[in-house]
């Protein structure tokens, strides 16, 4: 990462609390209601970071910003304002920084593992990040350490006076007087600050591509065609070959977003327009719509820059939800910058890896949190003013007996379909045994039932035919279900034999059985698939087998079992679950 982590207090919408932002990924989402601080977030990065990041890194005691007055939090005195970056410890970053060390001693290496020894005793417990915190002078805009931030430094480090001097004589050259300045010096030299300084670009909201000749000063969309003439015609030199290769990702990411295999970018020889070639045909960019316009404006700004912190003001205007997430892919996986993005959209939370900071004004304060949890997620949702009822909670369901065909169940998927996610691209729910006839799936308000569509409207229904021979019916209720599902076109999966663990061979469930309950005996002889599949015996007697453990145990050793009509079963499921999830058809399962 460029940055690992950076905190405010006293800047503008942020009060007297420092707030931290971090650990910081590739793609981090700033996600709140309107004027919560996400765009203080980005404003203080593309106007303030680099003169910071220069400033403090070369001499924290010389440190003068060109902040305005405007930039200070009403209310509070100037001395108030604080302003931080992180290591994480362990992080590329921080591990080049430390390697880079100059040292006035013979010992280097003994040096460096202090320097190491150092940060991993004051680092935070959980997420392992060391916080530098500077302050700003009562007077001027000047910046230093933190009286406080020092002291907390001294106290966790634990070192002696004299091996606070040795390591300071080893990083500066000599020592500094008092224990404190000793300290400020030692953290100056490895301040986040003294790593190599990260360009800062910022795409603003209004986005437009510019006319024939516009600058290209800012990644407004102004000065796009300029940047993509160069990469698809670009000057021969060292850089040629790669210039071509973004020209070519910015294609295939076209295709992508539009679903055109063939489809291509072109500048105009007087780099007047950029031209789409798709499905035989060649319109203006503009004429594909705004949202294929504005995602290949943010997407080529994200290709054109290289190694440079790109903050982005709301991508998701004018974007369908599919296209935010597939813009968040296309950041992640094939561009080398980070990012900060302001967001409303709550389609983002589950795109890709991305670090989600929930920001929301307290008290007329910005306040932030680092929502890792699902719980913390489901917050920033009814944040954003969704409820429960405006959310498909899950994009397929699933319904089952119970616990135990959902092992089978997610451990065939599992094989037949890899990509597939349970919790993201489907959820598997428990209708339980007789409740069956509790259920509808129809739509319309009835008083008896519970309406399956009313949870979640792309469902399916899993269930044993309960069949004791091949000429025997499933009963009215089983009919009535697989009948409603029917007329809507919806997976109703009838087991072809009794239940669903006669798929299982017997061989492989007879080993699993004996395996949770040792002492029973195994039937003489092979049964057929409407025979009870877990009629176990123990000295003569039925026994109650635990039929969750002798799952477990079947998956354990089991792949896809070749038999009854299962692999086409679960050909439709899967089938079924990417069109649910818009990912488009999957080859058939092959039997394992």
């Amino acid at each position: 990462m460029l940055i690992d982590g950076i905190g405010l207090a006293g800047y503008r919408s942020f009060g007297a609390d420092l707030q931290k932002i971090g650990p910081l990924g590739k793609v981090n989402l700033l996600i709140g209601k309107n004027n919560s601080g996400k765009s203080n977030v980005l404003r203080f990065m593309s106007s303030h970071y680099s003169e910071l990041h220069t400033t403090l890194g070369s001499d924290p005691r010389q440190s003068v910003v060109s902040f305005q007055d405007v930039d200070r939090h009403l209310g509070l005195p100037p001395e108030n304002i604080r302003l931080a970056c992180a290591h994480t410890v362990g992080s590329e970053g921080c591990r080049e920084l430390i390697d880079s060390l100059d040292t006035h001693t013979s010992n280097r290496d003994t040096s460096l593992e202090l320097v190491r020894q150092l940060l991993t005793s004051v680092a935070d417990s959980d997420a392992q990040d060391v916080w530098f915190i500077y302050r700003r002078h009562a007077t001027n805009w000047q910046f230093a350490f933190d009286d406080d931030f020092l002291e907390a430094i001294a106290r966790k480090a634990g070192l002696d006076a004299n091996k606070w001097n040795a390591l300071c004589i080893a990083l500066t050259g000599g020592a500094a007087g008092s224990k404190e300045n000793v300290i400020a010096k030692i953290m100056g030299r490895i301040s986040p600050f003294r790593r190599e300084c990260p360009a800062v670009a910022i795409v603003p909201a209004i986005r437009k591509v510019g006319e024939k000749g516009s600058t290209p000063d800012d990644f407004s969309g102004l000065g796009i065609i300029s940047r993509l003439a160069q990469l698809q015609h670009p000057t021969h030199g060292a850089t040629y070959d790669e210039q071509k290769r973004q020209f070519e990702t910015i294609n295939t990411f076209l295709q992508n977003v539009t679903g055109s295999p063939d489809g291509r970018l072109e500048i105009e020889h007087d780099a007047s327009a950029i031209l789409v070639h798709m499905d035989g045909k060649t319109l203006p960019l503009p004429a594909l719509g705004t949202g294929i316009h504005e995602v290949v404006i943010l997407a080529s700004a994200a290709t054109v820059l290289r190694r440079t912190i790109l903050c982005i003001e709301e991508p998701e205007l004018h974007l369908h939800p599919v296209l935010q997430k597939k813009l968040v892919g296309y950041l992640q996986d094939h561009t080398d910058n980070q990012y900060l993005i302001s967001t409303h959209s709550a389609h983002l939370l589950d795109a890709g890896n991305a670090e989600v900071f929930h920001i929301t004004l307290k008290e007329g304060r910005s306040v932030v949190q680092h929502a890792v949890t699902s719980s913390q997620r489901f917050s920033i949702c009814g944040d954003l003013g969704f409820r429960a009822s405006d959310l498909l909670q899950a994009n397929s369901v699933i319904w089952v007996e119970g616990p135990s065909d959902r092992i089978y169940l997610t451990h065939w998927l599992n094989i037949a379909d890899p990509s597939l996610i349970e919790g993201l691209h489907y959820s598997i729910m428990f209708y339980g045994g007789r409740l069956l006839a509790h259920l509808s799936a129809t739509d319309p308000e009835v008083k008896d039932f519970v309406s399956l569509l009313r949870l979640n409207r792309c469902c399916a229904v899993v269930m044993d035919s309960d069949r004791t021979g091949p000429k025997m019916a499933i009963n009215e209720t089983k009919q009535r279900v697989q009948n409603e599902l029917k007329r809507l076109h919806a997976p109703c999966w009838v087991t072809k034999g009794r239940e669903i663990e006669n798929y299982i061979p017997q061989s492989t469930l007879d080993a699993a059985v004996l395996s949770v309950h040792p002492s029973v005996k195994a039937p003489a002889r092979r049964r057929n698939e409407f025979a009870r599949a877990l009629a176990y015996k123990r000295r003569g007697k039925d026994i109650f087998v635990d039929k969750v453990r002798v799952a477990r145990k079947v998956v354990e050793a089991a792949g896809l079992p070749a038999s009854l009509d299962l692999e086409r079963r679960l050909t439709e499921l899967v089938r079924f679950i990417r069109l649910s999830n818009g990912l488009g058809r999957r080859k058939s399962a092959s039997a394992k």
